[in-house]
């Protein structure tokens, strides 16, 4: 299940990422490159689905699907109580 949850979370951050106002957060003077976004993006998304696979490999279908949902709730608050204290580190 830790498996999951660090799937998910990275995909979370990786999913962050790819959105313009989260990266000038973590990369203050960067620009973020369309190309670049769309590759945050697809591997954010291949990543939450490897965390779907993860949880319903360990659990089964209806609980695995369940327990993704929790550790996915989980993974994306702890992203975004974490931008905020980046951001605060930064500058």
């Amino acid at each position: 299940m830790m498996l999951g949850f660090l799937f998910g979370f990275a995909g979370a951050v990786l999913l962050s990422l790819s959105m313009k106002k989260h990266f000038r957060q973590v990369f203050v003077d960067k620009p973020l490159p369309v190309s670049s976004s769309r590759v945050l993006r697809g591997a954010g998304y291949v990543l939450l689905a490897t965390s779907v696979w993860a949880c319903v490999e360990a659990k089964g279908a209806g609980l695995g699907l369940t327990w993704f949902a929790g550790l996915l709730t989980v993974a994306v608050f702890s992203v975004a109580l974490l931008l905020p204290l980046l951001d605060r580190r930064i500058n």
